[in-house]
């Protein structure tokens, strides 16, 4: 994702895969990586219906140690299947 100069935070909403124990990682250049755990949802799975209850326990913000200086693709990568949403600079 892209993101704008002086962006400090993001947040975003995440869910593990039904079963796995999954973390995601946020990483921005010179900024530094941060890990979260995520919790798994019966939902999230290969079969319907696909039921996601979006709540505090699904809900992450990243502050970075300080502002984008420019325009920055700051990556998300998991340890396993998980879907993600949401995502957007928190003012």
């Amino acid at each position: 994702f892209k993101f704008p100069a002086g962006t400090r935070k993001i947040g975003y909403y995440a869910a593990g895969w039904k079963g796995d124990k999954a973390s995601l990682t946020v990483s921005a250049p010179d900024l530094g990586s941060y890990t979260q755990s995520l919790v798994s949802q019966d939902g999230v799975s290969n079969s319907t219906p696909f039921t996601i209850n979006a709540d505090v326990t699904n809900y992450f913000v990243v502050e970075f140690t300080g502002e984008l200086s420019a325009d920055t693709i700051v990556t998300f990568a998991a340890t396993k299947r998980c879907i993600f949403w949401g995502v957007n600079v928190v003012e």
